[in-house]
């Protein structure tokens, strides 16, 4: 009954094969920051290299993030209480779009 001993894998190692992590800011402005330098897969690449391949994101995720329609920017929002001290037209109101409108 000889039982084998595996070697415990580093914890790095652990993080980077679970493969749920979530990208944190700090990730996200390192990727937007090759916007126009770098092609999608290039980038991929050199974000893997960046972070010592413990995270990857594949080509399809870099180019959501560079059209912003994964991890968008918050600050596009416009406040509701500032369309209210410019007074605004009942044209313009109509032309926002409501999903843009920061009601905090």
């Amino acid at each position: 009954m000889t039982e084998e001993k595996k070697a415990k894998p580093r914890k790095d190692r652990l993080r980077a094969k679970k493969k749920t992590y979530k990208l944190t800011k700090r990730h996200v402005e390192m990727i937007r920051s090759q916007k126009g330098k770098k092609s999608v897969r290039k980038t991929a690449k050199w974000f893997q290299e960046q972070t010592h391949y413990i995270y990857k994101v594949s080509p399809s995720m870099v180019h959501h993030i560079f059209s912003g329609r994964r991890h968008a920017q918050k600050e596009d929002g416009v406040s509701i209480y500032d369309l209210i001290a410019e007074e605004v037209s009942d044209e313009e109101l109509n032309n926002l779009d409501p999903k843009k409108i920061n009601y905090d």
